[in-house]
């Protein structure tokens, strides 16, 4: 039986100015991660800055769940990242959560 662990982290980055993102709203926010980067897998679970995933257009599930949520408190919106760990499989997935 798989065992799932669930836990919330926040993750903020200090000074980051994300308030001039080319998005407006989360709606957009997802279509434009969609269109225009490019999903990267990695484990064990490494990340990069808001900032890497801005310039290099490519980052894993957490990257984005660390961007999208400092874009989305950009626009004065309350979000966490939510963390799940598949135990026996040794994997995990990050999500933003508004």
């Amino acid at each position: 039986m798989r065992t799932i662990i669930l836990f919330l982290a926040l993750l903020c980055l200090a000074g980051a100015d994300y308030d001039r993102s080319p998005v407006r709203s989360p709606k957009e926010l997802s279509d434009w991660l969609s269109k225009d980067f490019t999903y990267q897998w990695r484990m064990p679970m490494a990340t990069q800055s808001a900032q890497e995933t801005l310039e290099t257009k490519h980052g894993s599930c957490l990257d984005f769940a660390i961007l999208s949520q400092n874009i989305l408190a950009g626009m004065g919106i309350h979000c966490d990242i939510a963390v799940v760990k598949f135990t026996d499989l040794n994997i995990m997935h990050a999500i933003c959560i508004w």
